[in-house]
């Protein structure tokens, strides 16, 4: 069979599998709410605020565009209130175009451009918002706090300013990180900052951390989710959206090994699949596509 059919083959039978899992097709109403996305090595969420306002935080490779398109097809209504693409790397904003033609965004927040970032890739993203109609804001800590009108707010922790420089990975330490908040509940979405960037934050906004949620850093890098970062967050689940043997043995078991000293409880898009979260009351309700 040649290449190109057997990827659309592949393609049908992911789309089918993606279809029949047991996760709610749409968000339950009255709740915050998040779906994690099972791309493979990369990331993808949407989360749902108790009115139903949604948000896209990265959509994964480029070859998992259509899976994320799907999925944001089955799982809301009308134009994304927001779509964040947290830094410029492929795992994380590949599939950003082809999710937003999907179903269409309002405002698009990244992070400021880099010359030695401009892709073709990056183009094709702000020449979809444009042509969405969307606004499209670059932004940063300083950025201020957005409110979705129904109570919810997006506040952009990273990147801070100056940008940092003392970092494994310039980019990764330097992307979007997010505290959003509906009332009490609340989700922390780490994008692939590391501990240099965790560091940091501790240092200017400790009292401003603590959520229920947290996506973990970097795939669950070891560069990232260190234990001061976890009893300043104090999440009850945390969530590693990290592709099945992948290539940079993500996560890393010190980081796994923290996480579990904390006693918080992990879920693995590698093993869990794609894992919807409903914040609720004082403990976290978690399904899986893979089974409770």
């Amino acid at each position: 069979m040649k290449t190109s059919s057997l990827r659309s083959v592949l393609f049908v039978a992911a789309a089918f599998l993606f279809a029949t899992t047991p996760l709610p097709s749409r968000a339950a109403g009255g709740v915050l709410e998040a779906w994690f996305i099972d791309v493979g090595q990369g990331d993808a969420a949407l989360i749902s605020s108790p009115t139903g306002r949604t948000i896209l935080i990265d959509a994964g490779p480029p070859g998992t565009g259509g899976q994320v398109a799907h999925f944001l097809r089955a799982h809301t209504t009308g134009p994304l209130d927001l779509a964040v693409g947290t830094h410029p790397h492929i795992d994380h904003v590949g599939g950003m175009s082809a999710s937003l033609r999907a179903v269409g965004v309002r405002a698009y927040y990244d992070v400021a451009p880099d010359p030695a970032h401009q892709t073709r890739l990056l183009a094709t993203i702000d020449k979809t918002v444009a042509t969405l109609g969307a606004t499209h804001q670059h932004v940063d800590a300083g950025t201020p706090p957005l409110d979705l009108g129904d109570g919810t707010t997006v506040t952009v922790l990273s990147p801070l300013r100056p940008p940092l420089v003392d970092c494994t990975d310039r980019v990764n330490c330097n992307a979007i990180a997010l505290l959003i908040r509906s009332g009490n509940q609340s989700i922390l979405m780490a994008a692939d900052v590391e501990g240099v960037t965790e560091n940091e934050l501790l240092r200017t906004r400790k009292g401003a951390l603590r959520a229920a949620v947290l996506k973990v850093g970097h795939h669950g890098s070891r560069t990232a989710t260190t234990t001061a970062w976890l009893r300043t967050v104090k999440p009850e689940v945390a969530v590693i959206s990290v592709g099945i043997a992948n290539a940079y043995h993500h996560p890393h078991p010190s980081t796994l090994h923290r996480l579990e000293s904390e006693g918080v409880r992990v879920y693995r898009t590698d093993k869990d699949g794609t894992i919807h979260v409903v914040l609720s009351g004082a403990v976290p309700s978690v399904t899986t596509s893979h089974g409770p």
